[in-house]
This record gives structure tokens, C-alpha cells and sequence, in this order.
């Protein structure tokens, strides 16, 4: 029975295309140049400061097509104890395979009626790529 069902022509044409998308698949799966790296900041931070970063519970990491770095933009926003909704944006920019220049600024969106905004506190710095 199953020879039979292999020589109808739908059969072979089916299992043509079965090997066509096999084969297929594993020829992207090794095409993957993918790199993900680990990024360490070092920016100055004012005490009593509230900064909204990708950092602040530790390591980030980031993956790069390629392997080539790329500049990244990360934007976080939050309801701070002020009575205001902030958004932080940090930027990185390329300066060599090994580190980004990091600028973070931040923003007001919004403020509840009476609320006395908190100081804004911009910074730069340095970030340092790590491959894993």
C-alpha cells in the first residue's frame, strides 16, 4: 500500500516538497550569524536620583545580527512618587566594537493637578560590550 501511494504523482510531489522545506530550514538555521553581547554601564549617578534604565536591576544584554554593533534606544516609562508619568531614553551610539557612548535624558508626559515634578538629571557615559 504505502509503495503504491508513492508512485501516484501527488505522493512524490508531496514528499518533494517535504525534502525541498527540510532542507530549506536547515540551511537557515546555519545561517545564523546572530551575537548577543553583555553591556555594562558606567554613568555618574546622583544620590537621591530616580533613573529610569534598563540597568537598574543589572546586566542587559543585547543581540546583534550580524555580530556588528548597532546603535540601540530604549525608552521606559513609570508613575513616579512625584504625582508625574516619566519616560527615560537612553541612547547608545557605536564608538568601536567594544563600547557605545550612552546618553540617557528624560521627559515629562504627564502630571497630576498640584504635583511638584522632581529635578531632572541627565547623564552620559559608557557602555562596554561583553560577548557571551
Amino acid at each position: 500500500m504505502l509503495r503504491q501511494a508513492l508512485t501516484t504523482p501527488i505522493a512524490r510531489f508531496a514528499l518533494l516538497g517535504a525534502c525541498v522545506l527540510a532542507l530549506g530550514a536547515a540551511r537557515v538555521a546555519t545561517r545564523d550569524n546572530a551575537v548577543t553581547y553583555r553591556l555594562s554601564l558606567s554613568a555618574p549617578e546622583e544620590p537621591n536620583a530616580i533613573y529610569l534604565t534598563r540597568w537598574h536591576v543589572g546586566t542587559v544584554n543585547a543581540t546583534f545580527d550580524d555580530g556588528r554593533l548597532a546603535p540601540i534606544t530604549y525608552r521606559t516609562r513609570a508613575h513616579v512618587y512625584d504625582g508625574c508619568y516619566w519616560q527615560g531614553t537612553e541612547t547608545l551610539v557605536p564608538i568601536n566594537d567594544k563600547q557605545f557612548a550612552y546618553d540617557y535624558s528624560e521627559q515629562i508626559l504627564s502630571c497630576e493637578p498640584g504635583s511638584e515634578p522632581l529635578r531632572k538629571t541627565p547623564r552620559q557615559g559608557v557602555v562596554t560590550v561583553e560577548k557571551l
